[in-house]
């Protein structure tokens, strides 16, 4: 659900940006992320935010050198902090493909004579772009939506095997 939102938030960013540097920046990054494959992104995440950096945990579910001792709301907290860069891993490619879908999704809908008519009654721009633009560029989200969940489960196999993370991977 987050890659959702950030996807859809960051889609609608580059279409209102379309054709400036914000829009051409996102628009790399995005078709990186989308093109990547996610085994080696979890590898890069490791490797910068838990090697190079010392940010986060490298594997595993749970630091088994404290976790025995720590209080209940303690373990839930250890869990998770090994989870954030699986889901970040997840989160990423899954916001970067629906941005590219959403930015494309907009920009179609932005060219419709109702938001031509909206502009010229002097309607301001976040009100055109939340009300009028968006209302209508969400139907295909809905349809990504239920595309996107094959993805999740295969993604989530190979990033579970590279966080050495037990889940439906090892079934």
């Amino acid at each position: 659900a987050l890659d959702l939102l950030l996807g859809l938030a960051l889609g609608v960013f580059q279409a209102v940006e379309a054709r400036r540097l914000p829009d051409t920046g996102l628009g790399y990054a995005t078709l990186f992320l989308s093109s990547v494959p996610t085994f080696w992104l979890a590898l890069l995440l490791l490797l910068v935010f838990g090697e190079w950096l010392h940010l986060v945990p490298v594997g595993g579910v749970v630091d088994p050198v404290v976790h025995g001792s720590l209080p209940w709301l303690g373990r839930v907290g250890d869990r998770l902090w090994h989870l954030v860069l699986p889901a970040l891993t997840l989160g990423l490619v899954g916001a970067a493909g629906t941005a590219r879908y959403q930015r494309a999704a907009v920009l179609d809908v932005i060219s419709h004579d109702y938001v031509r008519t909206a502009r010229a009654k002097g309607v301001p721009e976040p009100r055109v772009v939340l009300v009028h633009t968006l209302r209508n560029a969400l139907l295909p989200l809905v349809t990504l939506f239920g595309l996107s969940l094959p993805f999740l489960l295969t993604g989530a196999v190979l990033v579970e095997t590279v966080f050495a993370w037990p889940g439906m991977g090892k079934l």
